[in-house]
């Protein structure tokens, strides 16, 4: 980057002579960028016109992570000859500039606040949800795919982000209160939905339902998801049996991690035709038309004491995940020649 006026212009160089530094840079800043004409800076709309770096630091991977006047945090990647700037997130300084009101400093102007960062997003490249710190710490979230504004409630300002559901047109996020989950529709319209004491976490592209203290999930159906694991662990008792209907979720996996004493119930109208089964690695995997469900550590003789207590049942017809794998371990062993063949990566039909 090179220091012009007291403000702060991104740039990449190819290559630059060790024995130059010196010269050249003061501290990370160019003394003169005319001596370097391969000096690729930002375009000079990389902002608005009114805003400037007043930061940059270097990742691990070589980008360039910057942040500006204006309270906007950015990542510039550069790939080939173009660069690509990803919006990373807003501070409180792009947030009190929404406080418009001259006689209630405390009151935000929620409708410039989305416009704003409408424009942002039209601009950068986005994530899924961008967090908003705000004055009497308080937070919120914008969501760019919908346009939607979600203010948290006073007491709720440190709930996590779960996820968008299209279908409700509403986001869900964690909730203090314990078995519960805050569902915001509009920044003045929110409802604490109870979850049947399971907790749910959201770990990157991942849903995790932790279900020790329930008996029955609420459904939480997030968009754009590939992937539910649900686990059980020590905290499970014995009189604690967990049931969930297959297809009441829609992931395109559904992974299942069983350690607790109690037992689950994997159920669904599906009959056993058309379904199968394979093994990958430790894990067993179950296809359905739609989805797939993977029972982890089936085959780990470590880890599978649990998995006799772990049931699905399809179309009223019960089988465990210890049947299943003896049934599996049995039909891959031998063709219909007689043949012995590799126990993994066999797909077996269901026995009727």
């Amino acid at each position: 980057m090179k220091h012009s006026h007291d403000s702060l212009e991104i740039g990449y160089l190819p290559t630059i002579p060790v024995d130059a530094k010196v010269t050249l840079f003061n501290g990370n800043r160019l003394r003169d960028s005319i001596e370097i004409p391969a000096l690729q800076p930002l375009p000079a709309d990389t902002l608005a016109d009114s805003d400037s770096f007043t930061g940059v630091s270097l990742t691990d991977s070589g980008h360039l992570r910057v942040i500006t006047q204006a309270g906007i945090m950015l990542e510039v990647i550069k790939k080939q000859h173009e660069f690509v700037t990803k919006l990373l997130g807003i501070t409180r300084a792009f947030s009190d500039a929404c406080y418009t009101f001259p006689h209630r400093p405390h009151r935000l102007n929620r409708g410039k606040m989305a416009r704003t960062l409408s424009g942002l997003c039209a601009k950068y490249h986005c994530p899924e949800i961008i967090a908003i710190p705000l004055r009497d710490d308080r937070s919120g979230w914008y969501h760019p795919q919908t346009d939607g504004l979600f203010i948290l409630p006073t007491d709720e300002g440190d709930a996590q982000y779960l996820g968008f559901s299209e279908d409700e047109q509403c986001a869900y996020f964690s909730a203090k209160r314990h078995g519960f989950l805050l569902q915001i529709f509009s920044p003045d319209d929110h409802d604490f939905i109870d979850n049947q004491q399971c907790i749910y976490q959201r770990l990157g592209e991942l849903l995790i339902l932790n279900a020790n203290q329930t008996e029955t999930p609420f459904y939480l159906n997030i968009d754009a998801l590939p992937r539910l694991w649900i686990t059980t662990n020590g905290q499970q008792r014995a009189d604690k049996p967990f049931t969930f209907d297959i297809v009441s979720f829609n992931y395109p996996v559904i992974e299942i991690t069983h350690g607790g004493s109690g037992s689950v119930h994997c159920h669904t109208q599906v009959p056993r035709q058309g379904v199968s089964v394979t093994r990958k690695g430790a894990h067993l995997m179950v296809f359905f038309a739609d989805n797939t469900l993977i029972i982890n550590d089936v085959f780990d003789p470590q880890k599978n004491s649990a998995h006799h207590r772990l049931q699905l049942t399809f179309a009223a017809r019960p089988i465990t995940a210890s049947e299943l794998a003896a049934y599996y371990i049995e039909s891959a062993s031998h063709g219909d020649n007689g043949l012995v063949k590799p126990h993994e990566y066999a797909v077996i039909p269901l026995p009727d």
